[in-house]
């Protein structure tokens, strides 16, 4: 049975009550005189209900004695007095009570009360213990927690709350979150505070727009909030508010790192000479960079979902190579060499040369091949009587010029200028060829020889720091700068061209990559051989290959409409220029945005127009 702890300084009525509590069942261990003494007979005796006299002999009321158990352990207090004033009413609903018995009174009162009030503990108890577990859930986890009262005051800051955003809980408790907490977006609107008075306006959750990146003011830290959400009781009505913030700030950083990483990669492999492109497992063009315009006249756009075989000049030939291509896949092999000529959107004829590689998903199902098709047309002679292609050692041993050219070699020793001099000495338009195998006579030999071409091989720092000072792309803005390096890692590759290089070569690149790279570069273009592109684009991160590979997803249908909607026509222009229904159009126009990844209309026109459809 519960034990009742009676605290009460009449004697009399002391043992009167105990007799009627023990007649209805409970256990009294104790009765206690005076407030001082009832923390000492508390722990004695562990209680599970106090009933306490308001009037107590001695300095302390039961008042005071209620508010200094509630500081040791929570223990539920019923009140007895024949008091009922105004203040002493105030006074005791402060600390609490369950009951409030006012003497004289009878067994059945005492016992509705003790019941409802040990009822009612142990009810507020199992709550108390949910909320216990919630804020230690919440403090646990890493995300900042913010939640408010139905009037925007901030009742709770988790830790990661009070850390991101630069207060304490208990400062910041109480006072409105609009003037607490501070977020403002990049274009400094306050946000964050509309939501919440519209949450608690409306009743309910609002969401913060997936692009809106919220700043706190005061630690420059960089959040996300999918939604603020309303707390409702069973009974339908407010009682606050909840919000999670997500701190990105590193997240962003990287983010913002990777991306003027890849937009410079992608930046060296689409200014490159060759066309750089990607199939998917039925040699479907997903990707072509917009090199293919220069060389087959055909705009990326206008061969995406095609094949390579769709535009080779002999049928024959182009089954052949499409059996050799579905070989490869089965196996998985890299492709090497393979010559292809091509019929131009002109008409012209064009041979490539094209070299691939398989790429995978992370469960290392094939997805397709990314390679670099180079235009080779000028050093080949088109045999078509005997229907073959075959070298002309005359065009391959000619660098393509408008002028002759001098060139400079840079190098770490002797053997190595000599046998790059001895190279070039044998290919036609290369005027004059110098050594320079000392790097503090560089600077020197650059004045005295004027070479059109610095061809530099990389092999020690002192080189590389020489050559790439800032004096030499200053003082000879003209001078172009070839790097011939045993390092293909894209961190050197884009090093040597921030630097100023305009073109690099692997160690192992041939003769016919030197000239091709000499012509390119003397032409105001940048090279790379076909080792450093294969090194480039297998680095180049999944976001770049998925943007220019959801193009290949589009249906013919949705191609038409997504360029009416580059020319600003409307919903209901489009649909009747296509003779479709205004909903299908606008069908269309999601499905093309999901496929694009295009968060707005504004967005989704400037992907239109990188991809060409603006023509």
């Amino acid at each position: 049975m519960p034990k009742i702890l009676l605290v009460e300084d009449e004697s009399i009525v002391a043992q009167d009550m105990r007799n009627r509590l023990e007649d209805l069942g409970y256990t009294v261990p104790a009765i206690v005189p005076s407030g001082e003494k009832v923390l000492d007979i508390i722990r004695q005796t562990d209680p599970d209900l106090i009933l306490m006299d308001i009037k107590l002999e001695g300095d302390i009321d039961g008042i005071r004695t209620a508010e200094l158990v509630k500081e040791y352990k929570d223990i539920p207090i019923i009140f007895l007095t024949a008091y009922a004033d105004d203040n002493t009413l105030k006074r005791a609903k402060a600390t609490e009570p369950l009951a409030y018995l006012i003497k004289p009174f009878d067994d059945v009162s005492v016992q509705i009360s003790i019941e409802i009030a040990l009822h009612k503990h142990k009810a507020d108890l199992k709550i108390k213990e949910s909320r216990n577990l919630l804020q230690r859930t919440l403090r646990s986890i890493a995300d900042a927690v913010l939640t408010t009262d139905n009037h925007g005051n901030i009742s709770f800051l988790n830790p990661a709350a009070e850390s991101l955003m630069g207060i304490k809980n208990k400062v910041a408790y109480g006072q409105k979150a609009s003037e607490a907490v501070q977020f403002k977006t990049h274009d400094d609107k306050e946000l964050f505070n509309e939501t919440l008075l519209n949450v608690i306006r409306d009743k309910t959750t609002h969401n913060i727009p997936d692009n809106i990146k919220l700043i706190a003011a005061e630690t420059n830290n960089i959040f996300l909030a999918d939604s603020c959400t309303p707390l409702i009781d069973l009974s339908g009505n407010l009682y606050g508010t909840v919000t999670v913030f997500h701190n990105i700030t590193d997240s962003v950083i990287a983010g913002k790192q990777n991306k003027k990483s890849e937009e410079e990669f992608r930046s060296l492999v689409e200014n490159s000479s060759d066309i750089i492109w990607t199939v998917d497992r039925e040699a479907r063009y997903t990707y072509l960079s917009p090199r293919v315009k220069d060389i087959l006249g055909f705009s990326p756009h206008e061969l995406i979902g095609k094949t390579p075989f769709d535009l080779l000049a002999d049928k024959d030939t182009a089954l052949e190579q499409s059996m050799i291509f579905k070989n490869f896949i089965l196996r998985q092999q890299k492709v090497k060499g393979v010559v292809s000529e091509i019929i131009g959107k002109d008409g012209r004829h064009i041979v490539l040369e094209n070299n691939a590689e398989p790429f995978f998903d992370n469960n290392k199902n094939l997805l397709g091949y990314r390679g670099v098709a180079r235009d080779i047309t000028n050093r080949i002679k088109l045999d078509t009587a005997a229907g073959k292609l075959t070298f002309t050692r005359e065009i391959l041993n000619r660098v393509d010029s408008e002028f002759p050219l001098k060139v400079l070699i840079a190098a770490d020793h002797t053997f190595t200028a000599d046998l790059l001099q001895t190279v070039l000495r044998g290919i036609e338009n290369i005027e004059d060829v110098f050594t320079c195998v000392n790097a503090s006579e560089l600077l020197s030999d650059v004045d005295k020889y004027s070479p059109d071409i610095l061809l530099s091989d990389l092999s020690i720092p002192i080189i590389y720091d020489e050559i790439f000072n800032e004096q030499i792309p200053k003082k000879y803005p003209n001078l172009k700068i070839i790097v011939l390096s045993d390092k293909t890692d894209n961190k050197s590759v884009k090093r040597s061209f921030n630097k100023g290089a305009n073109a690099y070569l692997s160690r192992d690149a041939d003769q016919k990559d030197l000239i091709e790279a000499i012509s390119e570069v003397s032409r105001g273009g940048t090279y790379f051989n076909q080792a450093i592109l294969q090194s480039i684009m297998s680095n180049l991160t999944n976001s770049t290959l998925k943007y220019n590979e959801t193009y290949g997803q589009l249906t013919k249908r949705e191609k038409e409409v997504l360029r009416l909607i580059v020319k600003e026509k409307t919903s209901s222009e489009i649909a009747d220029e296509l003779s479709i229904s205004k909903r299908t159009v606008e069908t269309h126009r999601r499905n093309i945005m999901k496929k694009l990844r295009a968060n707005n209309t504004v967005s989704l026109i400037k992907q239109a127009i990188d991809l060409g459809f603006s023509e």
